[in-house]
């Protein structure tokens, strides 16, 4: 007995005529992207996540919400082993353009621009050189 005859003996002749479901003959497969990536314009990445390195740059230097994705960005390009390098060059760089800004309320905009003109000659972008 199949449930449209159950339901039909329950509700009586009230019931509109269903027509059988589809059955598939093909297995269904998996879709071919199975993530989606942290930010949509980044190209594939050595690695998957940034780790502390972000936070590590963050208890240094002033970062801004643009700053954190600038920085996250840069990081997802890089094999884990080179993150570090690129987080304490990060922070090198905006200590030494901030110290070498005369005027005290520039600092941190010197020290900004010093240190993410390196993500942004990593990320090969001319434009911005």
């Amino acid at each position: 007995m199949s449930l449209m005859d159950i339901i039909k003996s329950v509700a009586g002749d009230s019931v509109p005529s269903v027509p059988p479901p589809i059955q598939h003959t093909e297995p269904l497969k998996a879709p071919s992207q199975a993530a989606v990536p942290l930010v949509p314009s980044v190209p594939p990445t050595c690695s998957e996540e940034v780790p502390d390195w972000l936070e590590w740059i963050a208890e240094r230097c002033l970062l801004v919400p643009e700053d954190r994705r600038h920085v996250a960005t840069g990081l997802l390009r890089l094999h884990p082993r080179m993150q570090q390098r690129l987080a304490e060059r990060y922070v090198e760089e905006w200590r030494t353009a901030a110290d070498d800004e005369p005027t005290y309320h520039k600092r941190d905009n010197a020290g900004r621009r010093a240190a993410n003109l390196i993500i942004t000659k990593l990320k090969g972008d001319p434009l911005h050189v």
